[in-house]
């Protein structure tokens, strides 16, 4: 079973059982209890002006970061216009994976992190909030305006 929340009007979030929030002003997180694997998303909407691209979003962001190791990561947002992704180690070794998902009205930044361990077993990285940052789906809809889809229990 699955429950949509709303963070902002902007977006919304499909979430399936177990699967902990916090929602406040700027940023949502989301966890399992037990699992050091969290999610943050915050987003931005432009009503006027040239919308900043991912690349340009995310670059900027990793270069006030003390990450080592970074490099490009295999998340994806297939509906997405503009959409880039990219991780590091801090200097405790937690993993930090930054993504910007850019609509020419809407950016939505969602930071993964956990040990490198969580990250790197797959088991837990399958796990149902990992599943859900491994497969963050994007789509827009007119009628339902932009919605972030975090749906765990798909394959």
């Amino acid at each position: 079973m699955t429950t949509t929340i709303f963070p902002t009007p902007s977006y919304s979030i499909d979430l399936a059982d177990g699967i902990e929030s916090e929602l406040d002003e700027t940023v949502s997180s989301f966890w399992l209890s037990g699992n050091d694997v969290l999610l943050q998303l915050s987003s931005y909407v432009r009503t006027d002006g040239t919308q900043v691209g991912a690349n340009e979003r995310l670059n900027e962001r990793l270069s006030k970061s003390e990450l080592t190791a970074v490099r490009d990561r295999d998340l994806r947002c297939e509906s997405c216009p503009d959409f880039a992704c990219k991780g590091g180690l801090d200097r405790e070794g937690i993993e930090w994976i930054y993504c910007y998902a850019v609509w020419a009205d809407l950016a939505v930044f969602a930071t993964i992190s956990g040990t490198v361990a969580s990250l790197a077993n797959e088991s837990a990285l399958l796990g149902p909030l990992a599943r859900a940052c491994s497969r963050l789906t994007c789509r827009c809809s007119r009628r339902a305006g932009w919605q972030l889809r975090v749906d765990p229990g798909q394959s």
